[in-house]
């Protein structure tokens, strides 16, 4: 008795995570010091050559950049890089003081000991890197000395939202942005939560992540909009119009 062989299905071609990372990484960094500049094209076809692999990583990182906020995209036109507004700075630091001094609050009567010595560590490993000159690895923990916080509150949803604005990046763009910084001292900026969370102070704690928060923020948007009356005086000394 014949029997029928069903024909192979094709396998789907995975792309690699690490892979796509790495494309996705290479990006952001240079968006974050300058060698990719607001409003430049990135093509996918050049930039798979440049880096000798298919263009299929290149599409997948570019699309978790837009998701990021950091690349726009239009049909027929390619990706650029996104122009970073004051208002996009503005919004994303103020909502992310919200976030944090709520989680802060939750957080408060939860933390122990171990967390705490924890936190110590992240700020012992920032300062660390701040002295090694490395703002990559001081924004990585510094990222993940707040998010430990988030995840100390016990709060999935407010968790995810905290997530879901990239915190890693904005992290990034407040450090290459304030080049007049010392790396240590932002380091050493979050001494003050931790010892307002050792104290069970719940209204010093609130105001020592406020004021990290914002005060940083003000700084980024106030470069902003340097950046951006420098585009309009260009602007205006060529005759372009806005």
């Amino acid at each position: 008795m014949s029997r029928t062989v069903s024909p192979a299905q094709p396998v789907p071609f995975q792309v690699s995570p690490a892979l796509r990372h790495d494309v996705r990484n290479h990006l952001r960094n240079q968006i974050f010091d300058g060698t990719l500049q607001p409003g430049a094209r990135i093509v996918e076809s050049r930039l798979a050559r440049e880096l000798g692999i298919s263009q299929t990583p290149v599409r997948e990182a570019l699309r978790e950049l837009e998701q990021m906020g950091l690349v726009v995209s239009y049909p027929n036109r390619g990706s650029s890089v996104r122009r970073i507004e004051p208002q996009d700075a503005a919004e994303m630091y103020t909502l992310r003081a919200h976030l944090e001094t709520m989680a802060i609050q939750l957080a408060l009567p939860r933390i122990s000991d171990d967390d705490l010595a924890t936190l110590d560590g992240l700020i012992e490993g920032m300062i660390d890197a701040g002295d090694n000159q490395d703002p990559e690895l001081l924004t990585k923990l510094d990222t993940q000395f707040h998010e430990f916080i988030l995840e100390c509150s016990g709060h999935r949803l407010l968790l995810r939202t905290w997530q879901s604005i990239s915190p890693l990046n904005w992290t990034m763009m407040t450090v290459v942005r304030l080049r007049d910084r010392n790396l240590r001292e932002l380091a050493e900026r979050h001494r003050p939560i931790v010892e307002a969370l050792r104290a069970r102070d719940v209204g010093q704690a609130e105001r020592a992540v406020r004021e990290h928060v914002l005060v940083l923020g003000e700084k980024v948007v106030r470069d902003l909009e340097k950046i951006a009356e420098s585009r309009n005086d260009e602007r205006t000394e060529h005759g372009t119009p806005g």
